[in-house]
């Protein structure tokens, strides 16, 4: 039969950004390295976040999507475990560069996530992280840094990730992922995206973060959860071509890692007789 306990990791889908703004949020992180399914025996209905995409500053309706939200729905949650969500990776919307109501509204409203998106070159106030605990795991995520303009310096802040907050102005670096050892080995995952500098290039956060203007690839990693950085209008200026996205989320289920129980008979076997033996569950102790 199936393990009652497993190592489980959800990340949520990251964030997308657009151009002359700040980075997008990593996806919300929750890890479980022990969790109980109880009495739950399936099916277990299981979404994996897509990451958001962001629009050009030329495109009609301009706007930057949240990624989605991963989930593992455990049917028959118990007291301590249940159903888990990894929630989707804040968006900056094209420019999100001024403090609202002068700003569209509608570049600025997802810059909430599982970690928060940066704000724009002129927006103060960044997303906040609002990742949780969930369903028993433990939930990872973190704010987006602050941007800022000063003497003609256009600069937005770095997407926050699992592991960092995004960085602030003048650095606009995402922030850095959190690392797991679900998958067998150590993992960084759900990176923050750079943000646009006119000044400096400015790095993803570690665990798939998009890299800022200059400083490709700006698309968040696909698997890692990794938030978009701030991309570069490629098609020249106002032709919405600046867009970027961020990475997919991902699940993770594995058995966990625990004591060898061993189980031992006096006298001389033969393999048959203990196959049998095993298999009729009449070995000694079993």
């Amino acid at each position: 039969g199936s393990p009652s306990t497993v190592h489980m990791l959800l990340v949520g889908g990251g964030g997308g950004a657009g151009q002359y703004c700040g980075g997008g949020g990593g996806g919300g992180m929750v890890e479980a390295p022990a969790y109980d399914f109880g009495t739950a025996t399936g099916p277990f209905a299981v979404t994996v976040g897509a990451g958001g995409v962001g629009t050009g500053i030329g495109a009609a309706g301009s706007t930057a999507r949240k990624g989605e939200d991963t989930v593992f729905a455990n049917p028959a949650p118990g007291p301590t475990y249940g159903t888990v969500t990894a929630l989707a990776g804040g968006a900056v919307g094209p420019s999100c560069n001024y403090d609202l109501p002068a700003e569209p509204t509608h570049w600025c409203l997802d810059m909430a996530g599982g970690s928060g998106a940066a704000s724009g070159t002129h927006y103060s106030t960044a997303g906040p992280g609002t990742q949780g605990n969930s369903g028993g795991g433990t939930g990872y995520g973190n704010h987006g840094g602050a941007g800022a303009r000063g003497g003609g310096t256009d600069r937005g802040g770095g997407g926050g990730g699992a592991g960092a907050v995004g960085g602030a102005t003048p650095t606009s670096s995402g922030g850095n992922g959190r690392a797991s050892t679900a998958s067998g080995t150590s993992v960084t995952y759900a990176g923050g995206g750079g943000g646009w500098n006119n000044t400096s290039t400015s790095a993803g956060g570690s665990g798939g973060g998009g890299g800022g203007q200059r400083n490709p690839p700006y698309d968040g990693t696909d698997g890692l959860g990794g938030g978009a950085g701030a991309g570069v209008d490629t098609g020249g200026a106002g032709t919405g071509t600046g867009s970027r996205t961020g990475g997919d989320g991902v699940v993770i289920i594995a058995e966990a890692s625990g004591t060898l129980t061993t189980y031992a008979a006096t006298g001389v076997w033969q393999m048959q007789e203990v196959l049998k033996a095993r298999t009729e569950g009449t070995w000694p102790g079993q």
